[in-house]
């Protein structure tokens, strides 16, 4: 009997220090320790908006996450990008980064009544506009699992010195290929794909004037 009372007592105390643990974890944020669920997709966001004379006027630091169809604004289909290309479905394209403010665009194309993003994309596409940037740059680190991007966008809405505009809105967009299409020289016609991540901008928004420069770096990884 003493024995079984010894038993029911520490598993009783055992249950309210796990109890105890888990509505920490909760509270703070933190997983507790154990299997994890899932696979997660981050990209960690560098915004730097420079002056013509190259100095920084705003630096902002932000995390996005996967974008799914349904998502507003900007919806997307980063779990159907995946899909293909794990299934070989498809080939991995070329990628792009966008920006996007409210009403008025950052960027626009002067041939097209309809305002732009910027876009951010590689040397190689071939579909661009005056709001276009082909200057971007992939960097794998296949030890720490990363992809970054790197690129920068010019301001082009607005008078210079007067109108200020917010950066309110990013993706990530990755164009696919059919899947015969090799990786190391991606299509630049009959793409798929679209924004694979997305997120509206943390408060205090940064904020841009005409010819003031964007520089991006977008860090992708996973857990």
């Amino acid at each position: 009997m003493r024995l079984t009372t010894a038993i029911t007592r520490s598993l009783f105390t055992a249950a309210i220090a796990v109890a105890a643990a888990s509505s920490a974890a909760a509270q703070t944020g933190e997983r507790p320790s154990g299997a994890r669920e899932g696979i997660k997709v981050h990209g960690h966001w560098v915004i730097e908006v420079k002056n013509t004379d190259g100095s920084v006027a705003t630096r902002k630091e932000f995390e996005n996450e996967l974008a799914l169809p349904g998502d507003e604004p900007y919806a997307g289909v980063g779990n159907r990008i995946l899909a293909a290309l794990l299934s070989r479905n498809a080939s991995a394209g070329l990628w792009e980064i966008q920006l996007h403010g409210v009403n008025v665009e950052l960027c626009f194309n002067s041939t097209s009544p309809q305002p732009f993003g910027c876009i951010i994309t590689e040397p190689a596409a071939t579909n661009v506009g005056s709001n276009y940037f082909r200057n971007l740059t992939i960097t794998p680190d296949l030890v720490a699992g990363t992809v970054t991007l790197r690129g920068s966008a010019r301001v082009q809405t607005g008078t210079p010195g007067i109108l200020r505009l917010a950066i309110t809105h990013v993706t990530t967009a990755m164009r696919t290929c059919s899947a015969g299409t090799t990786p190391a020289a991606p299509c630049t016609v009959n793409q798929s794909g679209g924004n694979f991540t997305k997120t509206e901008v943390p408060g205090p928004q940064p904020t841009v004037v005409f010819d003031q420069t964007i520089d991006v770096t977008v860090t992708l990884s996973f857990s």
